[in-house]
C-alpha cells in the first residue's frame, strides 16, 4: 500500500518530530531532563 502524500506532509511530518526531540524528549543522558530544561539548568548555574 502507497500513501499519496505531498512533500510538503513530510516535511511537516519530519520538522516536527526534529522539534519534538531537540525540545521536548526525556532523556536519560541529562538526568531525566529534557534538552531545554538541561539547557537552562547550566546557563542558570
Amino acid at each position: 500500500m502507497k500513501l499519496n502524500c505531498s512533500p510538503e506532509v513530510g516535511l511537516r511530518i519530519r520538522s516536527g518530530c526534529a522539534y519534538w526531540y531537540n525540545t521536548e524528549r526525556i532523556s536519560t543522558k541529562l538526568e531525566g531532563l529534557s534538552p531545554v530544561q538541561y539547557r537552562a539548568q547550566a546557563l542558570a548555574a
